[in-house]
């Protein structure tokens, strides 16, 4: 099966799918068959083609880590990716689109846990992968989770409420604020004690201007004003 390829103006169709990747001849480009297909597309493949969710986990397995935003991820030619300790689950940001990350076709997206979740006195339930990373990145030692968008704070309470104190950060945007909001009075009237913090620079952003070093100063800085640091 061969397709335009998405990477590069492509009118004669010179992306070639395989068994659950994808390759290029002309850019060289090589990637999950995902990446490519969308749509009823991957849905007619994914029936003549039974999906392996571990197959692509050893794709990503063999591909090299770079520093990317800051963070050490694996990467292709298309993107990079992010991968749950567990291997539970990925997402995939592609170089190109708008903003455009995909995951395991038919899986919903399992909370990223980081740090050593033992329950101590804090959980920090941080708003986007890539801000969780940077955050566990300054501060290894601290239990920290992310469940993605804003809109998903609320699904994941059940965990949350397994820790004595719950800070939530959030991006100071309409969506993060309010459902930061809804999660903190669901917490509180559950009888948890919950600190929302809104943040206008993603900590990503921060790690990448300043560094490690620079970053957890920041973010020191940041926990003080609320009484956290």
């Amino acid at each position: 099966m061969k397709v335009s390829c998405p990477f590069h103006e492509d009118t004669n169709p010179s992306m070639h799918i395989y068994e659950s990747t994808a390759h290029c001849f002309v850019c060289g480009a090589h990637c999950p068959v995902e990446d490519v297909l969308s749509g009823v597309e991957l849905k007619k493949y994914n029936k003549q083609h039974k999906y392996s969710f571990e197959e692509t986990m050893e794709y990503i397995s063999c591909l090299p880590v770079k520093e990317v935003r800051g963070l050490m991820l694996p990467v292709n030619t298309t993107g990079f990716y992010v991968v749950w300790p567990d291997k539970s689950y990925y997402k995939k940001r592609l170089y190109i689109g708008k903003n455009r990350y995909i995951g395991p076709p038919g899986m919903k997206p399992p909370l990223l846990k980081l740090g050593p979740q033992k329950a101590k006195s804090m959980l920090w339930v941080i708003e986007g992968e890539l801000n969780a990373l940077s955050f566990n990145q300054c501060f290894p030692n601290e239990d920290v989770v992310s469940p993605g968008s804003a809109t998903e704070l609320l699904r994941h309470i059940e965990f949350y409420l397994t820790f004595p104190y719950i800070s939530v950060i959030v991006d100071k945007d309409d969506a993060g604020v309010a459902h930061g909001v809804i999660l903190r009075d669901e917490l509180a009237a559950r009888g948890k004690l919950c600190n929302l913090i809104a943040v206008k620079k993603d900590f990503n952003d921060v790690l990448q201007e300043k560094g490690k070093a620079g970053a957890k100063e920041e973010y020191l800085a940041l926990l003080g004003m609320y009484g956290l640091g």
